[in-house]
């Protein structure tokens, strides 16, 4: 193999975990802004949870169908038409006044993280299938390193009495420079084999209706809808304690710096330990810390549980999609496409109802709605943990 030949798939590596930590931050910041977007657009939080859920919508139907649209435009294509959608969305945030405008900006913004996201997946599971289980997870490891930041800029941003509105902006121009860094890569055309419609229709049937695809499907739509309610309305429910954005969102961040720690060690110990294994004594060791974190009122205490519980909860949508992806290379972009989906319908589902009852009822419900979808999750792991898996005939 030529220097050249070595150095392509490099730097496309490079574009995916750049990329990947800068939806990170993207994705982040949403959450912790809630109260000033609420406050500064005279809007209330169950709607919100609607406009949030009402952008997954739209993602979650953008998944069904970019696995077939990325092999007719290739790659770079999908790529620049995320980039674009994500970038205008941002700019459009940046400047809007209205409510009405900022949530369809704020649509646009998410559609262009959605297939930027999908695609980068693709591509992983296509060119790098071989290394998939390391790959991905340095993906999720980047992706989690943007969650990082993404509090500490809010933290930042409000501490110096900033308009929160500038942090899309800096969105913006953190994609710009990734679409100029992207002409500088040689990115492959999709490699997998044209196939037709009835042919692939057949394959996603049998996906779909596999029994240990459905109980990895549930629980991908379960898991999502944890890690994104508590994540979106985690500074909501601390400034139910009377705690300000900025010092909730320093809380944030710790919690996001150990979803990174528990990535890393995770990643360590996947060469030893089966991941249906981490699976199952993660979410479990989760269930126990989030009830901790409910009934304990003491802050300190609170955050060191929370650090606990960030640690053992994380990674495991990156087990899930393994484990589905032990089917075998002929079916991996399929289900790629179907985990991404079914986790934007859990985040559907569960985003409004957090929101609604957040509004309506308590801001403690997002930690009640976290607590039953664990212990749900957990009963799952426990039956895949015994079965072996079996794929599509």
């Amino acid at each position: 193999m030529t220097d050249s030949s070595r150095e392509n798939p490099r730097k496309l590596l490079a574009y995916a975990f750049l990329q990947r930590g800068i939806l990170g931050i993207a994705s982040g910041l949403i959450g912790p802004l809630i109260p000033f977007i609420a406050r500064d657009l005279n809007t209330g939080l169950d709607r919100i949870g609607a406009a949030i859920s009402f952008s997954v919508i739209a993602i979650f139907a953008v998944a069904i169908i970019l696995n077939n649209v990325i092999d007719i435009l290739g790659y770079r294509r999908v790529l620049l038409v995320g980039i674009a959608l994500l970038s205008f969305g941002a700019l459009g945030m940046f400047i809007s006044k209205i409510l009405i405008l900022f949530f369809l900006c704020y649509f646009l913004y998410q559609l262009g993280s959605g297939v930027l996201s999908i695609t980068i997946f693709s591509i992983i599971g296509n060119i790098h299938f071989e290394e998939k289980s390391s790959r991905i997870m340095q993906t999720a490891i980047y992706y989690s390193l943007g969650n990082i930041i993404s509090p500490l800029l809010v933290s930042l941003f409000i501490g110096f009495n900033l308009n929160w509105q500038y942090i899309f902006l800096c969105v913006f121009i953190m994609q710009a420079g990734l679409w100029a860094f992207m002409f500088t890569v040689n990115i492959p055309r999709t490699t997998r084999v044209a196939r037709s419609m009835r042919n692939v229709f057949r394959i996603d049937k049998k996906i779909m209706l596999n029994p240990f695809f459905i109980i990895i499907g549930l629980m991908v739509l379960f898991y999502s809808a944890v890690m994104d309610t508590f994540f979106t309305w985690f500074t909501s429910y601390f400034e139910a304690l009377d705690i300000s954005v900025s010092k909730s969102s320093l809380f944030l961040a710790l919690y996001t710096l150990s979803l990174l720690l528990g990535l890393l060690l995770k990643s360590r110990l996947s060469r030893k330990v089966r991941e249906v294994n981490m699976l199952m004594w993660g979410i479990l060791l989760s269930l126990i810390f989030m009830l901790c974190i409910f009934f304990i009122d003491n802050l300190a205490v609170k955050n060191v549980m929370l650090f606990i519980y960030g640690i053992c909860v994380t990674g495991n949508f990156t087990f899930l999609v393994i484990l589905a992806l032990n089917f075998g290379p002929k079916y991996a972009a399929s289900i790629a496409t179907y985990t991404h989906a079914l986790a934007y319908l859990g985040s559907v589902i569960f985003q409004y109802l957090s929101g609604a009852l957040s509004e309506h009822v308590s801001k403690n419900s997002v930690l009640y709605i976290d607590i039953v979808l664990l212990f749900i999750i957990f009963v799952l792991a426990v039956v895949i943990q015994r079965e072996k898996v079996q794929g599509p005939e």
